[in-house]
């Protein structure tokens, strides 16, 4: 289309509010990044509107951007895709309303084709739409699934000490100490204490993370004493923003000797609460008492089995041993919140998968799905039956998983990837998955994840949600694609001031979409930038910041006879600036990457922080000068001084070679 005739009209300013530091989803943030994200909505060309011969307006799919601002390295990180676009245009704008092409991408062509996702209801997000029971004894259901659970408790088992640990005398003034134990029931130490007096003792443990009022939380841990006879019962307190206690939730209290025994408490956050304070007691302590907790855990929802950062498949979130944990549950491969589940009154549970396969002959698709039953099923097949024009049976394109396949699916989450070609004939398709040999009425299978792809491909999960995902209709119940993600580092942006981001796909069908301002600090820093790497520039130490810079004119002055004052012939404008610049270089290496920069006399971009004088400027450098200034050999520091000519950039339509 036009861009020149209606330049905005197809830009999301009026339909975005302030987006920066939104990332999109599904996206990893750099530490000490700040963001910006937007997408355009999919729109029609101005050719193709009803006027121009009352036709329908089409909707084309659209593409979006994300900006990242990384300081530490002097540059704005820009990711960009669109569906089907064969080459993309990234233009950085300024305060003033100048549009700047950014070097390297201008244009970017993706290296990768966009996927399409045939599958209408790829994960059930929102509703069981399109799936259909694959016989009358099989029933289906859309249930939440947790992806991942934390453990709250930053020291659940003090391997590396009992931070966090400690005793709840006076209150409970058995106990008035807590230490670390050589054994464990997990790992190898655990929390001890010994009773100073007779009666009842209290530790309190660690916790990470605050508490939404209204959320279910559960407290676990394990705990062992010298005899039978003890009572250990759990209990949380429940404090308000301010640490002021509201109220305090019991567990079920257990009696226990010298094996371990599990202790939990299940309570739901009141009202104002922000924070917990887990502790557990124990009663009918006799002087020199020791008892033996371990295995904290604290995490949302029911009681569930014990996990650290050391369990398998989990990670600690911050150091070792001494943070809080996640781990991911293995028993989903979950495309968000919801999959679904299949549960059958005979030994044979089938599903209808939406998304429809439209042939022809010999084409190939792609089926990639994640599935989990919770006991071994005989067999899981996935069957297409094709039709041909006449709605009459064109064949039956089956794949059986093998033993080993079907191992890794029992109480574990698995992603699975097949491919059928259509048959002779064949015009569509539907696809059914069959699970045979499982119990009636107790084995669950849970499948979720679907793609439907034409051609061979990684089977790997995408849909409109992903990141540089759209969705062709209804947000989780559509066609979707995924276009590739071109990333262009701009290191030529100006630091210390708002910069405005676009993507445009110039394809008939395409458009622009546009991200909300960030802006790059400086940090008091001077940095170089040679166009031919503009992903890597220099900080460099200028000796003096702000350079003597002289205009020079072509000019000529003429003394006719008789004449008082001179003729003054000149030019219609001065010249660029022209001065000196003075490098400093601290040790050798630098020395040797400012030499390089400056070895192919390129223009190099100088760029400084906004209140410097003079600003950013392009300059050409002439005869260099390294000046050890009387240093001996030894001794790194070295001056490289230059003369300097600004002059204009280079055309950011291609990389200098």
């Amino acid at each position: 289309m036009g861009y020149a005739r209606n330049p905005w009209a197809r830009t999301p300013w009026a339909l975005q509010g302030d987006l920066t530091n939104i990332t999109p989803p599904g996206w990893q943030e750099t530490p000490g990044g700040s963001y910006a994200y937007s997408t355009q909505p999919g729109i029609g060309a101005w050719a193709l509107r009803s006027w121009a011969g009352m036709v329908g307006v089409p909707v084309y799919a659209s593409g979006g951007i994300a900006v990242t601002a990384v300081p530490d390295s002097g540059v704005v990180s820009i990711r960009a895709w669109w569906p089907d676009a064969p080459a993309l245009q990234l233009v950085r704008i300024t305060p003033d309303g100048a549009r700047h092409p950014v070097r390297g991408g201008y244009p970017v062509v993706p290296t990768a084709s966009t996927r399409r996702n045939i599958s209408t209801n790829p994960s059930v997000e929102t509703a069981t739409t399109g799936w259909l029971a694959g016989n009358a004894q099989t029933t289906i259901s859309r249930i939440a699934v947790a992806a991942t659970r934390h453990n709250l408790c930053p020291n659940p088992s003090a391997e590396l000490g009992i931070t966090g640990w400690t005793h709840r005398s006076p209150t409970n003034p058995a106990i008035t100490s807590v230490s670390q134990a050589g054994t464990g029931f997990v790992g190898t130490k655990s929390v001890t204490a010994t009773a100073t007096t007779a009666g009842t003792g209290g530790v309190i443990l660690p916790t990470g993370g605050g508490v939404v009022a209204g959320s279910t939380y559960t407290v676990s841990l394990y705990a062992k004493g010298p005899a039978a006879g003890l009572t250990f019962n759990p209990f949380v307190d429940w404090l308000d923003s301010t640490g002021t206690y509201l109220s305090t939730t019991a567990g079920t209290p257990v009696f226990t000797g010298t094996t371990w025994a599990r202790l939990s408490v299940s309570a739901t956050a009141p009202a104002g609460a922000v924070s917990a304070r887990p502790f557990v007691t124990t009663g009918g302590m006799i002087i020199g008492d020791v008892v033996q907790y371990d295995a904290a855990l604290y995490e949302t929802g029911a009681l569930a089995s014990y996990f650290d950062g050391d369990t398998s498949g989990a990670f600690w979130d911050g150091t070792e041993d001494s943070s809080t944990s996640s781990y991911p549950d293995p028993t989903y491969v979950a495309a968000g919140s919801y999959t679904l589940r299949l549960v059958t009154t005979s030994t044979t549970a089938s599903v209808l998968v939406p998304g429809a396969l439209t042939g022809p002959s010999g084409r190939s698709y792609t089926l990639g799905f994640g599935l989990a039953a919770s006991t071994r099923p005989s067999a899981i097949t996935i069957t297409v039956p094709w039709l041909d024009v006449d709605g009459a049976s064109a064949g039956t394109s089956t794949v059986n998983l093998t033993s080993d396949e079907i191992n890794r699916s029992v109480g574990t989450g698995t992603r699975y990837v097949v491919t059928v070609v259509a048959p002779a004939g064949a015009v569509s398709g539907s696809v059914r998955l069959t699970v045979d040999g499982v119990t009636a009425n107790v084995t669950t299978v849970d499948t979720d994840a679907w793609t439907i792809e034409v051609g061979v491909t990684s089977g790997s999960y995408f849909d409109g949600s992903s990141q540089g995902g759209s969705w062709t209709g209804t947000a989780h119940l559509s066609v979707s694609l995924l276009a590739p993600i071109v990333t262009v580092i701009d290191g030529e942006a100006p630091f210390d001031t708002p910069l405005r981001y676009e993507v445009y796909n110039p394809a008939l069908t395409g458009g622009r979409a546009a991200a909300q301002p960030v802006i790059l600090t400086s940090t008091g820093r001077t940095w170089l930038t040679h166009p031919a790497r503009p992903s890597e520039p220099l900080v460099v130490q200028l000796s003096a910041p702000t350079p003597e810079r002289r205009y020079d004119v072509d000019q000529g002055t003429f003394n006719p006879i008789g004449r008082t004052r001179p003729i003054v012939v000149s030019a219609a404008r001065r010249h660029a600036a022209t001065g000196s610049l003075t490098f400093a270089a601290l040790d050798r290496a630098e020395l040797r990457t400012l030499m390089a920069t400056f070895a192919d006399l390129s223009p190099v971009l100088l760029r400084v922080p906004a209140q410097y004088d003079p600003g950013d400027m392009w300059v050409v450098l002439a005869a260099l000068t390294v000046d050890p200034q009387g240093r001996l050999p030894y001794q790194d520091t070295r001056l490289i001084t230059a003369p300097f000519t600004e002059v204009d950039p280079p055309d950011a339509a291609a990389l200098v070679a």
